[in-house]
This record gives structure tokens, C-alpha cells and sequence, in this order.
């Protein structure tokens, strides 16, 4: 994290005895056993490597917050088998792993690769930029997200790629001895988000909408106003709940604000800035006469 990272943020918590009980997991994009010592002497409890692996998240859950958990052994969840992945194929991604990590929930996996394109398309150019501005620190956050969310999706033509500039910006290494390593990355980049669009683009032709059943009536000014104000609370106590109901409201959203609103919306909450979130819906509920506290 920019301002404070898990080992800081966990020694000033065990500074504090009223949090001598409190289980920490680390959660991070290294596996090393090095990795592993440091949370452990900061004063972790466990340590889980990226990208997730679901089940050992629920393990490490059910042993260190077991009031918290219930259902029978997590081991014995099976994967729907129509979305192992035998139908849906991208060059450079392992689909089998990448849905995996959402337990087999293909719309879930395909919203994953479209964010994936959304905020990666450009980072290569993105560190290449903060390189040669001076901010290496930048640019090594770059490198490490990429790392991390090509994990996750399965990008694994993707993955080695960035972890091997991680580590080269994190010994900053120069301009010209990172050149390759950026043209590979770049080139692995364009090939990979090449075939996600297309797939991307494929499934929503398969599954367009008979535009018909979007041509809807005029929006009820009140039931709008009671779920804005409902929305904007949400966002304002920064509650996960507020992804769920934008999502269940997308459509009504879409009809009152217009389409680019509802996608930039859901854009915000979906990178957990709800901040951002709560500014353009308030605003765009303003301007069409809602009242919003």
C-alpha cells in the first residue's frame, strides 16, 4: 500500500493489547519462505500467497474466525462442469484456473477479464511513463498489480512477465536494461487483451437482449428517489451492500442517467471507490431534480 503496508499496519495493531486476540492473515503476491517469516515476525498469524486459491482462503477463515463459518468441508465443492472452461478458450489464459478463482461463475469470470482489459490496457505505458518521470515506486505498484491480477484471470503468459519487471524496478535496474522485458510485456499484453476482446465481444452477441424488453417506461420518480437516497447511504458508510444494489438497479440507473453514468457507477464501486461512486450519482441525481442528503 502506498502509505502503509501489512507489516506497519500490523505492528501498530499489536502495539495495542485489547488486539492481542485478533488473527491477521497476510495476503500477498509473494511465496517465498522469506515472505513468509516477515508477516510471521511482524506478528501474523498466516500468510496466504496470490492469486487465491478459494479454498485455502476458507480454510485459513474456518481455523483462525471458526464462529464465523458455517456449512460442511469446503473440500467437497465441486465445479459446476459446464464452466470448467470446455467452452470458452482465450489465448495466453489458463480459463480452467482463471474460473477457479470464482468458484465456476463464468459471468463473474467474464466481468473479471473485462476489468482486466479496462484498467491493464494500457500499463505498460503506464510504468514506462512513471520510469522516466522518477517515480519508480509508481511504477513498481504497477508492476506488482499487474502481477497479481493476471494471477488471478490466469493470464499466464501475462504473469511472468510482471513479476519479472516487479523485480527489476524494485532493484532499479535502468531504462535500457528494462527495455525488453517491456517489449515482451507489451507484446504479450496486446496479444492477450486482443483475444479477450474478441471473446468479450462474442459472448455479448450471444447474449444481447431483445432491445425491445429495454424499452421501458418512463422512470417512477419515486421509487427512483428512494433507491438514490438508499444507493448514496450505502456509499457514504462505504458498505459492500451498495455493489449489490447498483447491480440489481442497473437497468433503472442506465434509463434515468444514460448508459455512460451507470457503467461509470459501477466502474467506481467496483475498484472500491465508492467516493467516486457516490460524486457522480449525487450528481447526476441533482441535475435531474432527486433530492439527495
Amino acid at each position: 500500500m502506498p502509505e502503509m503496508d501489512g507489516h506497519q499496519a500490523t505492528k501498530l495493531i499489536r502495539a495495542d493489547a485489547s488486539f492481542d486476540d485478533l488473527p491477521i492473515v497476510a495476503m500477498t503476491a509473494h511465496a517465498m519462505v522469506e515472505e513468509r517469516e516477515s508477516c510471521f515476525a511482524s506478528g501474523m498469524n498466516a500468510h496466504l500467497a496470490k492469486p487465491i486459491n478459494p479454498k485455502e482462503l476458507y480454510h485459513a477463515i474456518s481455523h483462525w474466525c471458526p464462529e464465523h463459518v458455517s456449512g460442511s468441508n469446503f473440500d467437497n465443492v465441486q465445479l459446476p462442469l459446464q464452466d470448467i472452461g470446455n467452452s470458452l478458450q482465450i489465448e495466453g489464459i489458463d480459463v480452467e484456473e482463471g474460473l477457479s478463482r470464482t468458484l465456476g461463475n463464468r459471468s463473474f469470470y467474464l466481468e473479471l477479464l473485462s476489468r482486466f482489459c479496462d484498467d491493464q490496457r494500457n500499463v505498460v505505458e503506464h510504468i514506462r511513463d512513471a520510469v522516466e518521470a522518477g517515480d519508480n515506486l509508481l511504477a513498481e505498484r504497477l508492476a506488482h498489480t499487474l502481477k497479481g491480477v493476471a494471477g488471478l484471470i490466469g493470464a499466464k503468459t501475462i504473469q511472468p512477465f510482471a513479476a519479472e519487471l516487479e523485480l527489476k524496478l524494485h532493484d532499479q535496474i535502468s531504462m535500457a536494461e528494462m527495455e525488453q522485458v517491456l517489449v515482451e510485456t507489451a507484446r504479450a499484453m496486446q496479444i492477450t487483451i486482443s483475444a479477450i476482446d474478441q471473446v468479450l465481444a462474442q459472448e455479448k452477441s450471444i447474449n444481447k437482449p431483445d432491445t425491445k424488453v429495454l424499452d421501458l417506461a418512463p422512470v417512477d420518480h419515486e421509487l427512483m428517489q428512494n433507491l438514490l437516497v438508499k444507493c448514496c447511504n450505502l456509499l457514504r458508510d462505504y458498505d459492500g451492500e451498495a455493489v449489490d444494489l447498483l447491480l440489481e438497479s442497473g437497468e433503472m440507473i442506465a434509463n434515468a442517467f444514460g448508459v455512460d453514468v451507470q457503467k461509470q457507477v459501477m466502474r467506481a464501486v467496483r475498484q472500491f471507490d465508492y467516493d467516486a461512486a457516490l460524486n457522480l450519482l449525487s450528481n447526476s441525481a441533482k441535475n435531474l431534480g432527486y433530492e439527495i442528503l
